[in-house]
């Protein structure tokens, strides 16, 4: 169970990287803007699935915490702005 927790973790790892690069504009030619938003959407998702079936621990509380805030800051702000 606790390899749930550390693949969680690894998403959440991903994606903070996929959302910088993609601040700084390095995914442009790889992936347009509503890809890159479900993409994040995504992984998020699944990091938190897999944070909620890890052991309790340090692991599940960074899973679940990392990928919410990731989910809130690189899905749901990013959906809300495109359907004003």
């Amino acid at each position: 169970m606790q390899k749930f927790g550390f693949t969680s973790v690894l998403i959440l790892v991903l994606s903070v990287f996929i959302y910088i690069a993609s601040l700084f504009g390095r995914t442009v030619e790889f992936l347009p803007g509503k890809a890159l938003v479900f993409l994040l959407i995504l992984l998020s998702i699944s990091g938190v699935l897999l944070a909620f079936k890890s052991s309790k621990g340090g692991l599940q509380i960074a899973g679940v915490l990392g990928n919410v805030l990731v989910l809130l800051i690189g899905g749901v702000i990013p959906v809300t702005s495109m359907l004003m």
